[in-house]
């Protein structure tokens, strides 16, 4: 994570989490979505990050799935 958007986007995950620190989750999913973020954002940068954070948060409703579901790898360049 080097981009100053992904730097960014990790300090407001990272805030929201300090505000919701103390309420029972709701997610349906392991590891949280928040967190399931904050992974996808260090882990593929700004946009990808974002792009699985906001796939994943439109799983996550009554009728979608559950359990655990972690970040995906980062591709290797060939």
């Amino acid at each position: 994570m080097s981009s100053l958007a992904a730097k960014g986007l990790v300090k407001s995950i990272d805030g929201y989490q300090r505000v919701t620190r103390n309420r029972v989750s709701p997610c349906r999913y392991v590891p949280s979505c928040s967190q399931y973020a904050r992974d996808a954002v260090e882990t593929h940068g700004a946009v990808r990050g974002s792009w699985l954070a906001m796939r994943r948060i439109s799983r996550c409703h009554p009728f979608g799935g559950h359990g655990h579901d972690p970040v995906p790898e980062k591709r290797q360049a060939s």
